[in-house]
């Protein structure tokens, strides 16, 4: 949020990209422990794809008017009502 404010008037954003669970190779054993404690085939994950789309959009033109925001890339888990 200061970087953003700082920066405000410069042309500049100033954004951050908040993965959730995100299904990598490296991963895989948590994801199935996780699974085996949760009693499901698998649990929701997301795609490294997912974040690297979020970051292509915050870097676009398209987000030149966003700054000082955090954009939760996590399927909803963090959503609230």
């Amino acid at each position: 949020m200061s970087l953003s404010r700082a920066l405000a008037g410069s042309g500049v954003t100033s954004n951050t990209a908040l993965p959730g669970l995100i299904w990598t190779p490296l991963a895989a054993p948590w994801f199935k422990q996780l699974a085996r404690e949760q009693d499901s085939e698998d649990p929701r994950a997301g795609r490294p794809e997912d974040v690297a789309a979020a970051v292509c959009f915050l870097a676009s033109l398209l987000a030149d008017y966003i700054t000082g925001t955090t954009l939760r890339v996590d399927g909803g888990a963090t959503a609230t009502v």
